[in-house]
């Protein structure tokens, strides 16, 4: 059996503009939106839970969207299926 797979669908700052993995970020933060996404032979998931982290800080629960305020330069973020 294969686990979902958490898709981020978008990355958007605080202007509204789309930001690619290359993209810096503007001072005033970003915005990700995240789902899970079946496979085919994956367990389906009525109520999915995730972790979130920002710049390899420690994981917390989140949800989507997430908004997160930074600081100039690039960041990494990543999402988890926990549930």
């Amino acid at each position: 059996i294969l686990e979902p797979t958490v898709v981020i669908e978008s990355a958007v700052d605080s202007a509204g503009n789309t930001l690619s993995p290359d993209d810096i970020i503007s001072p005033q933060g970003g915005t990700f939106k995240f789902s899970v996404q079946a496979n085919e032979t994956a367990i389906e998931e009525a109520d999915p839970q995730f972790e979130c982290a920002l710049d390899d800080k420690s994981f917390n629960a989140c949800s989507s969207p997430m908004t997160y305020l930074m600081e100039n330069g690039k960041h990494n973020f990543v999402v988890k299926l926990v549930s």
